[in-house]
């Protein structure tokens, strides 16, 4: 998984930065807008605010979605799905390699979920980073209490997955893939940092 936050504010300052520079700019986002049916400032920044993440699952078929938690969940989840029905759109015959990806909020949960993996729009009974294997590769590595952005990589299923389709073919993994145990990635305000967990 990733962490991150405010994906929408920062889009915002983007977006007026390059609308102060160019007139064309700022007639395109109106155009988009009116195309879309939403609003960037009152819509899409909004569904965009607050903590993010994305989550992969580890399986045969990859599977994952971008999870936000709104504070208005019943507009954000209006607002994401207009969006991702104008980019099918936008795509045309392209996006049927993207079937599958759908925007979904169960009523029970805060959480939108968009991606393949409708699951995740659950309240979750337990947290990632309350595993044994996140735990032992945070710890090790040193990661501080408060960060701007975290990266986890659990490397075990990967790499089972790697070592299954490696011995299909009458092959190994190489000793260094084998090894790797897990990477977390984390930022702070003044800087970045990566650790690999070898074992």
């Amino acid at each position: 998984f990733a962490v991150f936050k405010d994906a929408g504010p920062a889009l915002l300052a983007a977006v007026r930065q390059l609308e102060q520079a160019s007139p064309q700019m700022r007639e395109y986002v109106a155009s988009l807008e009116q195309g879309i049916g939403i609003s960037l400032e009152d819509d899409l920044v909004p569904a965009l605010s607050g903590q993010h993440a994305l989550v992969g699952l580890a399986g045969d078929e990859p599977k994952g979605a971008l999870l936000l938690a709104p504070a208005d969940p019943v507009a954000a989840g209006s607002t994401m799905a207009k969006a991702l029905d104008f980019g099918r759109e936008m795509l045309g015959d392209r996006a049927e390699k993207a079937k599958d990806v759908a925007v979904t909020r169960q009523a029970d949960s805060p959480i939108i979920a968009i991606g393949n993996a409708p699951q995740l729009a659950a309240r979750p009974d337990a947290s990632i980073a309350s595993t044994a294997a996140y735990q032992a590769i945070v710890g090790a590595a040193g990661v501080p209490g408060t960060v701007t952005g975290l990266a986890y990589l659990d490397a075990a299923p990967l790499r089972a997955k790697a070592a299954t389709k490696a011995a299909a073919e009458g092959k190994r993994l190489p000793a260094a893939a084998d090894a790797v145990r897990g990477v977390v990635a984390w930022g702070t305000p003044t800087g970045a940092q990566a650790f690999i967990a070898i074992g």
